[in-house]
């Protein structure tokens, strides 16, 4: 099983289960099971605004925003998916302002 965290633009670094931070469009991770928890960090690059995550844990629909941590320019989100039968896609996406990417959903749902 594998997930797919998916940084809409490349202006997010995510880091996942605590390993590198990337400013990759696409991450894929596999070797996951059904039922494990991953968890998710990110940051916005320089002169990029935070976003918010898609099809996370704690998205009910009107997307999560994760645990914030820090402050100004240095401000991070936390948070988590657990993984069903099926593979796995989140995504975020750090934008130029005031808009929270409103892009077609690159997971497809």
């Amino acid at each position: 099983m594998f997930l797919a965290v998916e940084n809409v633009g490349g202006h997010c670094s995510v880091a996942i289960d605590g390993n590198e931070p990337s400013s990759t469009t696409e991450q894929i991770v596999a070797d996951y099971r059904p039922g494990q928890t991953v968890s998710l960090r990110a940051n916005a690059t320089p002169g990029f605004t935070l976003g918010r995550w898609h099809h996370t844990t704690n998205d009910a629909g009107s997307r999560d925003p994760g645990v914030l941590e820090g402050s100004g320019d240095d401000v991070s989100s936390s948070t988590e998916v657990t993984l069903r039968d099926d593979p796995g896609c989140v995504w975020i996406c750090c934008g130029s302002g005031a808009d929270d990417c409103a892009v077609a959903d690159p997971c497809g749902r």
